[in-house]
């Protein structure tokens, strides 16, 4: 099974968060690719994948508010319908939840069936062990 994990963020803590996620689900036997979202990224470049993690980080202090950048790619990806997706988001204060929950909406509202999620605070070792907690649970969801 191929998974894809794809972050909007430049910053070195979501790509670590990103690579601990692809590693706990190939530990499960799947190829995972990682992509960072970006606007030379293809939104039709989701469609070979049976899972599909996203992240983003939470960029407001109290409103759980993301990046536009990740909910304009989102909203021009035409194939997640049925597709088996997981979010994960990075806040340093509040909006964890709120974070979660809008980019789990945009996901939801796309097609996509987001069946697990996690918000970490950075890229210490617990926070990447959670990640890689995440990405096990993903890859053993059934298709």
């Amino acid at each position: 099974m191929r998974a894809l994990v794809m972050y909007y963020s430049e910053a070195v803590e979501m790509t670590r968060v990103a690579k601990a996620i692809a590693a706990g689900i190939q530990k499960n036997g799947h190829t995972v690719d990682i992509k960072r979202i970006a606007p030379e990224v293809n939104p039709s470049s989701i469609i070979p994948y049976q899972i599909i993690c996203v992240g983003a980080p939470v960029i407001s202090f109290w409103g759980g508010k993301l990046s536009s950048g990740v909910s304009d790619f989102l909203s021009k990806c035409t194939h997640l319908t049925g597709k088996k997706m997981g979010a994960f988001t990075i806040t340093r204060w509040f909006g964890q939840e709120r974070g979660l929950r809008n980019l789990m909406g945009i996901m939801e509202k796309q097609g996509g069936y987001v069946i697990d999620f996690v918000g970490v605070k950075g890229a210490s070792r617990m926070d990447l062990s959670r990640a890689e907690a995440f990405g096990l649970r993903m890859g053993k969801v059934k298709v």
